[in-house]
């Protein structure tokens, strides 16, 4: 994930969430952290959200996830 995109990843969480990694939103509903690898090599940069694995990922397709989140 590092070398195909994980730090932008982690700039649209930033900007999205307004926190840093580790940090929780205001409303409390929301944080995020970084992991070295969850094991998703051929599909990187991926993320986990709840229980769901989105893999392949790049900044926009992040967005829209995030967009989506009740």
């Amino acid at each position: 994930c590092q070398l195909r995109g994980a730090d932008e990843l982690a700039a649209v969480l930033r900007q999205e969430l307004g926190v840093e990694a580790g940090a929780v939103t205001s409303d409390g509903r929301c944080s995020w952290v970084k992991f070295e690898c969850l094991g998703s090599c051929d599909t990187a940069p991926m993320a986990m959200i709840d229980d769901a694995y989105h893999e392949n990922l790049n900044p926009a397709r992040l967005r829209r996830i995030l967009s989506e989140l009740d």
